[in-house]
């Protein structure tokens, strides 16, 4: 066995092509980081376009200045989080999705509470959404979307549910009517389950007596079926409490049955 021992400059030798090796891979590493910065940092990775998917009732200027994200920003800067609990502050908005698409645009999709209805909370229209969330409070009804009467929430939240079980059985009633039906009805009295619709050719409101929330489907089914085959000029009052045995009341006569 023969052992060989390295003089001093051999060794000192050694340790300089070591650590020129060492400086060489870090001062690559740090170029590689500076490439990468600047290439990050360029206009290659600013916004040039925002998507807004999903947006119905809420305008795409308003998702837009809540999200805070706004071309030119750097996509890598954009702050997605902060974006999402923007958008889910407004109580419109139930769900929000955003996706960087690589190297320039940002896709903004929500998902919308829809208003179903109104009512009067302390002299004020409160706007309900389909899932029984107060979404809204404009400083005049809205157009198109009608009254629930006979409600009386403790409390209103807005972005929160209302506990209302009268207010459960209207939603319920608009969802069973299809949406020519929903365009027709300007209120929903739940004191006494009354509807009040707006037809063409009337300068009053035409009264429809429920009962109840019970068998709404066959009672819509067969206003359906009145409205299609009556004059409606000269309907009064539709009563559908005893959905089998429908009474209506013209200008022309007292009552006609089935």
């Amino acid at each position: 066995m023969v052992v060989r021992f390295c003089s001093m400059s051999e060794l000192e030798a050694q340790d300089q092509k070591r650590e020129s090796i060492s400086f060489e891979r870090i001062f690559g590493l740090l170029f590689l980081l500076l490439v990468i910065l600047i290439l990050i940092n360029s206009d290659f990775f600013s916004i040039k376009k925002i998507e807004i998917h999903g947006n119905r009732y809420v305008a795409e200027t308003e998702v837009l200045l809540r999200s805070g994200i706004s071309p030119r920003q750097n996509i890598f800067q954009a702050n997605t989080g902060r974006a999402k609990a923007n958008l889910l502050n407004d109580p419109r908005i139930a769900g929000v999705t955003i996706i960087r698409r690589f190297p320039d645009k940002v896709i903004l999709s929500i998902s919308e509470r829809i208003p179903r209805c109104w009512a009067n909370y302390r002299n004020r229209p409160i706007v309900i959404s389909e899932s029984g969330f107060v979404i809204d409070s404009p400083s005049a009804p809205p157009d198109g979307l009608p009254l629930l009467s006979g409600i009386h929430p403790r409390t209103v939240k807005f972005g929160q549910r209302l506990h209302d079980a009268k207010l459960i059985q209207g939603l319920k009633i608009l969802a069973t009517a299809d949406s020519g039906l929903r365009r027709q009805i300007r209120e929903i009295n739940l004191e006494n389950y009354h509807l009040y619709l707006k037809l063409p050719g009337h300068a009053t409101l035409v009264e429809i007596n429920l009962g109840n929330a019970t068998r709404l489907t066959k009672k819509l089914f067969n206003l359906k079926a009145i409205l299609g085959n009556v004059a409606t000029q000269e309907l009064i009052k539709i009563d559908l409490r005893i959905p089998d045995v429908p009474t209506i009341l013209t200008g022309n006569s007292k009552a006609i049955g089935p």
